[in-house]
C-alpha cells in the first residue's frame, strides 16, 4: 500500500513483526510467509525487512530435503538478525542434502554463544559432529535433543555433552539416556524425557534435585526387571506428566511409573495415558499425601477416580 510506504520505518518494521505466523504451516524459508513473503512486495519493503535484525531471529526448518542449501541459507538468516539472541530448530535427515562436510554442525558452534533456544531431532552422527562441550551456550535457556527416526541401538558413547550453559532451565530429551547426555542437572527446573524406560526416568529424576515441572512417556524394555527398582521420593516437583509417545516401533507403558515415585509437594498431575489400573493411581496418592490442586486423568471412568480422591480427601479440580 503506497500509504504503508509513507509511515516512518520503524512503525512499518513493528507492523512487520505481527505479520510473523504464530504457528507455521511452511518451513521459515518458505516465500508464502513472514519474514521472506515481506521481501517479495517490493524494492522498499524488501530493504526494510532484510535491514530489521528482529524477523530474522527464528529459524525453523522441519523438512531439509526442500531446503538443499540449508547450511548457506542458515547463515544469511544469522546475519541478517545481526547480534541478537536466536533461536533454532531443525528436525531431520541432514542426508538428503548431503551435509557430509558438516556445514551445519559448524554454523550451530559458530552461533552458539547467541543461541537462546535450541531444538534438534536430527540423525546421531550429525548430534557428533556439532560437538556441544567445545562450544559456549551463554545464552541458551531452552533445550530440546532427540534422535530422528527412532535411532535407539545406542552403544556407550557420549551423544552429546553441554558444558557451559548458565542459563539453562528446560530442557526435552528423546530416546537417549540420561548416561549418555551431559547437561548441568542440578539447575534444571523443567524436564521432559521421551521413551524412556522406568529405570531411566528414575535415573534421570535423581540427577535434578530443583525440579518443578517434569513430563515422562515411559517404554517397554524386555531386558529390563522391575522387581529391581526402588521407590524414590522427589522433593520439589510440582507439575507432573505422563504421556503416550506417538512411536509406534515402541510401545509405551508410562502409567507404570507410578509405581515407582513418591512426590510430596505435587500441585498438579496429568495422565495422558491409555493403559491405566486406577489403583496405581489411588496407591501413588497415598504414598505422596501431596497438596493436589489439579488432576486430568485419560481414558478412565472419572466417577470411579472422583471416589477414590474423595476417601483420601485430596484433589479440587478433576478433569
Amino acid at each position: 500500500s503506497p500509504r504503508l510506504l509513507t509511515l516512518p520505518p520503524e512503525i512499518t518494521c513493528e507492523i512487520f513483526l505481527l505479520c510473523l505466523p504464530d504457528k507455521r504451516e511452511h518451513d521459515v524459508v518458505n516465500p508464502m510467509e513472514a519474514p521472506l513473503l515481506l521481501t517479495h512486495v517490493c524494492g522498499a519493503w524488501r530493504q526494510m525487512a532484510i535491514s530489521f535484525p528482529r524477523l530474522w531471529t527464528t529459524f525453523e526448518v522441519v523438512c531439509p530435503m526442500d531446503v538443499p542449501d540449508l547450511y548457506n541459507i542458515a547463515e544469511a538468516w544469522f546475519e541478517r538478525s545481526h547480534n541478537l539472541p536466536i533461536s533454532m530448530k531443525i528436525h531431520g535427515a541432514l542426508t538428503v542434502i548431503q551435509d557430509r562436510h558438516g556445514l551445519l554442525p559448524k554454523t550451530l558452534r559458530q552461533h552458539s554463544s547467541r543461541m537462546r533456544s535450541l531444538d534438534l531431532n536430527l540423525e546421531l552422527y550429525i548430534l557428533y559432529k556439532v560437538n556441544f562441550r567445545i562450544v559456549d551456550w551463554a545464552l541458551l535457556e531452552t533445550l530440546s535433543i532427540r534422535l530422528f527416526e527412532n535411532q535407539i541401538d545406542l552403544d556407550d558413547e557420549l551423544v552429546a555433552e553441554f558444558g557451559r550453559v548458565p542459563r539453562l532451565r528446560e530442557v526435552f530429551v528423546g530416546e537417549i539416556p540420561p548416561s549418555l547426555i551431559t547437561l548441568p542437572w542440578q539447575q534444571l527446573t523443567k524436564f521432559t524425557g521421551e521413551m524412556y524406560t522406568a529405570a531411566q526416568c528414575l535415573e534421570a529424576l535423581k540427577l535434578m534435585s530443583n525440579l518443578l515441572e517434569c513430563a515422562f512417556s515411559v517404554s517397554e524394555d524386555d531386558d529390563e526387571d522391575d522387581d529391581d527398582l526402588e521407590v524414590y521420593s522427589h522433593a520439589s516437583i510440582l507439575h507432573f506428566t505422563l504421556f503416550e509417545s506417538e512411536s509406534e516401533d515402541h510401545p509405551t507403558c508410562s502409567a507404570k511409573l507410578l509405581e515407582f515415585i513418591t512426590l510430596p509437594a505435587l500441585r498438579t498431575l496429568d495422565l495422558h495415558v491409555e493403559d491405566f489400573n486406577e489403583g496405581e493411581l489411588g496407591s501413588f496418592l497415598e504414598r505422596s499425601q501431596p497438596p493436589l490442586q489439579k488432576l486430568s486423568v485419560r481414558s478412565l471412568d472419572s466417577n470411579l477416580i472422583q471416589l477414590q480422591l474423595s476417601s483420601l480427601g485430596m484433589v479440587s479440580d478433576l478433569t
